[in-house]
């Protein structure tokens, strides 16, 4: 098992801004005057987690933590500037369960590419599981993580703990399968992606379907046209490149109309949400820019076959 402890709210006290990368996406705040950031800080057993869950560590130590030492992630080092011997001075926020108390040093002796048990947790520092109590006298555990290897054991020890969790003093406790759950996320994420493709192939079919209507239409109305081409010695092969032509620009339009207007409604729609980083996939307009032209020749090729197969002069007489 690997047990995590409660960690605690703070805010910097000397954040360099100069070294912040200016591609973060995260928010500032201000405190006497200077741009801070949140953090979080709590204690963790490194080493243990790593016998169990291993990591890699880019720069530094992970063992044997003093009250002052910390360890970060690699993404909150490239992101805030942090590097191995810096000291940070953190604060209790003002929503920490310790807020008022004194603000306290760091030393940050190492840096590791990712914690799995905490892989969101890029703005912590990892502590020894004594620094908060010799700090605010809090040495509370958040988490319990356990790493079932023999499956066959699961049940029994899953009965154990549910039996533990029926003591009124861990009637707070959850107890959480993450395996499962990632798993059920994962069938539960496959098919909303199966669900929006079959809808936007749904709808892309019923476009289609429209456009090869709209162009039979058109080229119907055409037909004198065409006939005179003929009669002054067109051939049909000139027809049906002429109508493949009109359906090239005529989807193309209609696509680049189309993602000037998605592109617009998509940036109101996130920037309503309070999105800070937007970005523009100009890969997907790219390759929807080329299938665009193919789609106009496959809704103009029909009616354009027809076209060069009949004969456009009589039909002219006859209308």
């Amino acid at each position: 098992d690997n047990p995590v402890q409660t960690s605690i709210l703070t805010h910097t006290l000397d954040l360099d801004i100069k070294k912040v990368d200016s591609n973060w996406n995260g928010q500032f705040m201000t405190v006497n005057g200077k741009k801070e950031i949140l953090t979080r800080g709590g204690g963790l057993d490194l080493e243990k987690v790593r016998n169990t869950a291993p990591f890699e560590i880019v720069k530094g130590r992970i063992d044997h933590l003093k009250d002052d030492e910390a360890v970060i992630t690699k993404q909150f080092s490239e992101d805030i500037g942090f590097r191995v011997g810096d000291t940070v001075t953190l604060e209790p926020d003002e929503l920490s369960e310790v807020s008022g108390k004194k603000p306290f040093t760091l030393r940050i002796v190492g840096v590791v590419d990712e914690v799995p048990i905490l892989p969101d947790e890029d703005l912590r520092f990892f502590t020894n599981e004594t620094t908060l109590k010799g700090l605010f006298h809090l040495q509370k555990t958040e988490q319990i993580f356990f790493n079932i290897k023999d499956q066959s054991e699961k049940g029994h020890i899953k009965a154990k703990i549910e039996k533990l969790m029926e003591n009124p003093q861990y009637q707070d406790a959850i107890l959480y399968d993450r395996k499962e759950e990632m798993d059920k996320f994962y069938q539960q994420y496959k098919q909303r992606i199966v669900l929006l493709g079959s809808s936007v192939l749904i709808i892309t079919l019923i476009a289609l379907v429209g456009l090869m209507n709209s162009m039979a239409s058109n080229l119907r109305e055409s037909k004198r046209e065409f006939a005179m081409m003929r009669a002054i010695g067109g051939k049909p092969w000139q027809i049906v490149r002429l109508a493949l032509y009109e359906g090239i620009v005529i989807s193309l339009a209609g696509c680049i109309m189309g993602l000037i207007s998605s592109v617009i409604l998509g940036y109101n729609l996130l920037s309503a949400l309070d999105v800070k980083n937007l970005e523009i996939p100009y890969v997907i307009i790219f390759i929807i820019l080329l299938i665009s032209p193919l789609l106009g020749i496959l809704s103009a090729l029909p009616s354009a076959l027809w076209l060069s197969k009949s004969n456009l002069v009589r039909s002219v007489f006859e209308d």
